[in-house]
């Protein structure tokens, strides 16, 4: 009779050892995926934030460039140089109420993109080589462009702009925002405008002030462009 007792003792030993196993591997479960939807839901925080910069920087450079209009240049006048900016857009102490980032010019910040947007580049770049269909004139305008954004981040920005029509990119042929080489030495902008249209038909609406474009030639290359002066 001590024996069966104690062999139900142990059984019951066991089955609980087994209930606080289960419990314990449910309990690490859920907070690992708890632990995965904080991140995820961090990641788009972190990436709506980086959205909401790129439009304030938007206006910030549009208002830097009316204030360079206002004191007395012409757009071929307009000049990006910074000390931490390629020496290809020159001196910040050359004509300075012409500079964007001067405080005697634009008095706009100059700012590396932020980091959500994935860059492969450490800059913005400033070109007149894209014309902007539907804005301005049939004519290459001013733009800021964040070259090498990631897929995740590019779809993050078209869907809040409502250009991811069906879940595709907008996409643009040949020159593609930069030269085919991908020199960014012949994208700097030093006064000279260029015609280059983008290719509009995969874009669910226009005219589009800013965008996210993947390169048809190379659809690993994604660009977020804004307008900061139509022509």
């Amino acid at each position: 009779m001590n024996r069966f007792f104690k062999t139900r003792r142990n059984d019951g030993n066991v089955f609980f050892y087994i209930l606080l196993g289960v419990f314990l591997f449910g309990a690490l479960t859920y907070a690992l995926m708890q632990n995965d939807l904080e991140s995820s839901n961090t990641s788009r925080e972190e990436m709506n934030v980086a959205y909401t910069q790129i439009l304030q920087y938007q206006s910030e450079l549009r208002q830097a460039v009316q204030n360079v209009f206002d004191n007395g240049a012409s757009e071929a006048d307009i000049r990006f140089a910074h000390p931490d900016a390629d020496n290809t857009y020159g001196d910040i102490t050359d004509t300075p109420q012409f500079q964007i980032f001067s405080e005697e010019g634009g008095a706009a910040t100059y700012r590396t993109p932020p980091p959500a947007t994935n860059t492969t580049y450490d800059e913005w770049l400033f070109t007149g080589s894209t014309m902007i269909a539907n804005v301005g004139a049939n004519i290459g305008d001013l733009t800021a462009v964040i070259p090498g954004v990631s897929e995740e981040f590019c779809d993050f920005y078209n869907e809040k702009l409502g250009l991811a029509d069906g879940g595709t990119f907008p996409e643009d042929t040949g020159y593609c925002l930069m030269p085919p080489e991908r020199d960014k030495s012949n994208f700097y902008f030093t006064g000279i405008f260029e015609t280059n249209g983008l290719d509009w038909g995969s874009f669910a609406y226009r005219p589009a002030m800013t965008a996210c474009v993947r390169c048809s030639d190379d659809t690993s290359l994604r660009y977020i462009y804004t307008v900061i002066y139509e022509r």
